[in-house]
């Protein structure tokens, strides 16, 4: 059966009882709708988590990307039975977590070994053992889970994609992940206008906090614009002028800093952070509309 067809469902030992099936509902009392309007009927099926999908085409909305995947990893962090949070940090990460597994133990090595030693290799190795299995279970678990948050639209791309099959046929939710933001930020092979790299730059410095907005909120909704553009390969805070100027602050010389790759590399990532950290609060009163 392919994972495009429908709604998905999964059973799994992994899940809590009252979450055997797609659906359920989040209990993370933080968790607040998405406060655009909406450009389609999709309505995805985990109870409280409707309107958090993955469009393709008008409904596309990279500002909102992050914020989907973190909600939906935190409801599979709370609602697997096993290794939740685990998998939760993974797709926050993008990244597989490793399970150190003991190299096996010779007969002279064994020997060697006080019981107690012996306990705590065994107790490691399967400690690494199960933590494999929860991980491709839960992988799969995730698979299903955003697949069924993604819209006919971005169903219809993903099937266009080279390395769908291979994601769909291991069930890897990470890869599909991946994958979702490679389409979302276009960095799929589609074509990119100057005009919506000039857009999501204007974006960014023109989002000011409403007077009906709370600072939390602004905050996320600054941070999730900073990143459409990071995506975009744009770097927000590294030119020379204020790289130059960080360093003059810290009595450095320019030229030797410019000369120096390594030292250069640390700078722009130091100005960059104190960059961004200041750039939110430059804004003009209260009530200002972007």
């Amino acid at each position: 059966m392919s994972w495009l067809s429908g709604k998905t469902s999964y059973k799994s030992a992994n899940m809590g009882e009252d979450h055997k099936k797609e659906g359920g509902t989040t209990n993370s009392s933080s968790y607040k709708k998405n406060n655009y309007t909406k450009t389609t009927t999709f309505a995805a099926p985990t109870t409280g988590l409707e309107d958090v999908f993955f469009d393709y085409g008008t409904g596309c909305k990279p500002g909102e990307f992050k914020n989907s995947v973190d909600h939906l990893a935190e409801y599979l962090a709370t609602h697997l039975k096993y290794e939740g949070p685990t998998l939760a940090k993974a797709i926050k990460s993008r990244t597989v977590p490793v399970f150190e597994v003991p190299k096996d133990l010779t007969k002279e090595e064994e020997d060697k070994m006080t019981r107690r030693a012996l306990k705590e290799y065994d107790t490691s190795y399967e400690t690494a053992h199960k933590g494999k299995l929860n991980w491709k279970n839960n992988n799969e678990i995730a698979f299903s889970k955003f697949l069924s948050h993604c819209t006919p639209s971005m169903r219809g791309k993903l099937q266009g994609m080279e390395t769908w099959t291979v994601i769909e046929e291991k069930m890897d939710g990470l890869g599909l992940i991946k994958l979702l933001q490679d389409i979302t930020f276009q960095q799929d092979g589609s074509k990119q206008s100057i005009l919506e790299i000039v857009e999501a730059v204007r974006s960014l410095y023109v989002c000011f906090q409403r007077k009906d907005q709370s600072l939390e909120d602004y905050t996320k909704e600054f941070k999730m614009r900073l990143q459409v553009i990071e995506t975009l390969g744009i770097s927000v805070g590294e030119d020379n002028a204020s790289v130059k100027l960080i360093c003059a602050k810290e009595n450095l010389d320019w030229t030797m800093v410019l000369s120096n790759q390594t030292k250069l590399k640390e700078y722009r990532k130091k100005t960059k952070e104190r960059y961004a950290a200041v750039l939110p609060y430059q804004r003009p009163q209260f009530g200002r509309v972007w």
